[in-house]
């Protein structure tokens, strides 16, 4: 499947989930605006090369939280049925639950930004999780050789910063820690929905093996250890959303439901 490659989408701009928010807010398909008539509804700054606006219209894209039309220097921004969700639920993108979400989009093979995926389902696995900013750099500069300069100001902007609480990477002197995530069972359709999502995303028939799964990197996005991850393929065997066969060697996954059938539950089990 091919990948978004916009490597500087966000042209060095710090990530804002309050600016986010605001073009969700907006997106109801409705209206043509110029990134100026964007800036003076919300009152994110924008300018005639650079600004916010058009940054934080792609975080949403990438997050799946809105499609747009770009015509004329006009956009006709329009939700998504996750983006209509969160929009009900949570506004103001304040849960752990909606972050850890729209993070997992983020980053997700399909449609995530191609370098935010690069970096945390590529790299720092192949690092054990951990690596020296230099040798991040490197890395990049080695997966993108077209690219004369990659700017990474907004990826660390993003985690050390505006996403610092909710713990997806410590920042060390000189060394990046990706941290993992436990499994949450008030999140479990949160995971449900981003697994038969990608799953639907990647084409992948409805029978598949755990090798397959593992070639998604959806561990990756969310977060997971391999024990985490097996323990939520039972718990979703449990619930007949999927049928683990563990007589296979390798194991093989049934895929019993559809990601649309899960969207609603997604922030059920908060209490």
């Amino acid at each position: 499947m091919t990948k978004n490659i916009n490597l500087n989408f966000h042209q060095s701009v710090s990530f804002s989930l309050d600016y986010l928010a605001k073009i969700l807010k907006i997106s109801n398909g409705d209206s043509s605006l110029t990134k100026e008539e964007i800036s003076e509804i919300t009152g994110i700054p924008t300018g005639k090369s650079s600004g916010k606006v058009v940054p934080h219209i792609y975080y949403g894209l990438y997050m799946g939280l809105i499609t747009f039309n770009l015509e004329n220097n006009r956009y006709t921004l329009s939700r998504t049925d996750l983006g209509n969700l969160i929009l009900l639920e949570d506004p103001y993108l304040s849960e752990d639950l909606t972050i850890r979400l729209l993070n997992y989009f983020l980053c997700s093979k399909s449609i995530g930004a191609h370098m935010w995926y690069t970096i945390g389902e590529i790299i720092f696995p192949k690092y054990r999780n951990s690596i020296s900013n230099s040798l991040l750099e490197q890395e990049l500069s080695a997966e993108y050789p077209q690219n004369k300069q990659i700017k990474l100001s907004s990826w660390y902007s993003m985690y050390e910063k505006e996403l610092k609480k909710n713990n997806f990477y410590d920042f060390e002197k000189e060394t990046i820690l990706k941290n993992n995530h436990k499994f949450n069972n008030s999140y479990f359709y949160m995971y449900v929905y981003t697994l038969l999502k990608e799953w639907e995303l990647e084409n992948l028939s409805h029978e598949i093996t755990i090798d397959i799964l593992e070639s998604t990197l959806w561990k990756e996005g969310i977060h997971f250890t391999r024990d985490d991850e097996f323990k939520f393929l039972e718990k979703m065997a449990e619930k007949n959303i999927i049928k683990l066969n563990k007589q296979l060697n390798p194991i093989t996954i049934l895929k019993l439901k559809n990601s649309q059938e899960f969207i609603d539950k997604i922030f059920s089990l908060l209490i």
